[in-house]
Formats: C-alpha cells, structure tokens, sequence
C-alpha cells in the first residue's frame, strides 16, 4: 500500500477517535456549565487517542509481524478507564470527561472484526458489536474494508470531525476576536 494512502486511512481512523473526544467534552462542559477551552478539547481528544499510542511501534515492525495493538494494556477497557478516573478522582469534570472519552474509543475498538478484551487483563473473552468476523485483520486490509471506500465508519469520521473542526474554529474565533 502506499504509504500516502496508508497515511491518509491512518488520520481519518484516528479522526474519528479525536473528533468523539473533543465532541464528548463539549457536550460536558455544556452539562456541567463548564466554559469550554482549547485545553478541554485537547485533553478531550487525547483521551480518545491514548489507547492507541501503540501505534506507532507496530507501524516500525517488519511487515510480516502482524499488529495486535488491541491486546496491549492500553487496550484493556477495564484497567485503563478505573486507572484514569482514579488519577482525575480530585475533579468530577475531568474524570467524567476522560471516562467518557476512554469509552466512546472502546466502544468504535469493540466494532472491529478482532473485538475488544472488555474485562482484560481478568479474562480474555472478546466482544464485538456489529462485526461477526473472529480474525483481527491486517493493517492495510482494516482500512482498506473501513476506512479507504465509502463506509459507515468512514462517513461518520469525516462527519464527526467536520463538526469537531466546527467547534473547535468557533472557540478560537472567540479567543481571537473577543478576548477580553
């Protein structure tokens, strides 16, 4: 696969987990009347990135070893959400906005074809939603089937972030132009 295509399939998988966290924390700072600030978006976002900074170390790997980011710690539900709402456990926001950002990434993980070790490192049952397939498919062939062709996936990725880069612009537009 080129590696311009492998790029691009790359960013729009990775923009949906993005954009759902920066939505995710909007939509919290609107139920805890929380102004919202560039920081939340980020840290949104960042939390619906964090269980795949495996990537990049798989993307190093000869060709031949096929990525299983989805077994690394960083990708058991369970483990992560508890440690990181214990770290935030000084503000109800900040847990609730990384939790909540932490879920929405496993959530769209569990609709993979591999699924997702929900209840890992206790047990490694796999569940999948929306997919029947058993076999975690390679790299290039998961973006290929979600991402490279019109998919409900990628539709909802460019959608997601059309609206994340909505609001996020609207909140730069406001620091810019109406700072104080």
């Amino acid at each position: 696969m080129n590696r311009y295509v492998l790029f691009y399939g790359m960013a729009l998988a990775a923009s949906l987990d993005a954009s759902s966290g920066i939505i995710i924390a909007h939509l919290l700072c609107l139920v805890f009347a929380k102004a919202p600030t560039l920081l939340i978006y980020a840290v949104g976002a960042g939390a619906a990135l964090l269980p795949d900074v495996s990537i990049p170390m798989w993307l190093c790997l000869p060709k031949h070893i096929a990525p299983t980011h989805h077994r690394d710690v960083t990708h058991y539900p369970l483990l992560v959400i508890s440690i990181f709402t214990t770290v935030v456990w000084f503000s109800v926001f900040w847990a609730s906005v990384i939790s909540a950002c932490l879920l929405a990434h496993f959530i769209d993980d569990t609709a993979d074809p591999g699924g997702l070790a929900w209840l890992a490192p206790f047990s490694g049952k796999k569940y999948r939603i929306l997919n029947a397939e058993t076999e975690p498919l390679k790299l290039e062939d998961w973006l290929r089937q979600y991402y490279l062709r019109p998919t409900v996936k990628s539709v909802l990725a460019v959608i997601l972030s059309a609206i994340a880069v909505i609001i996020v612009g609207s909140q730069l537009y406001r620091q810019i132009f109406w700072a104080p």
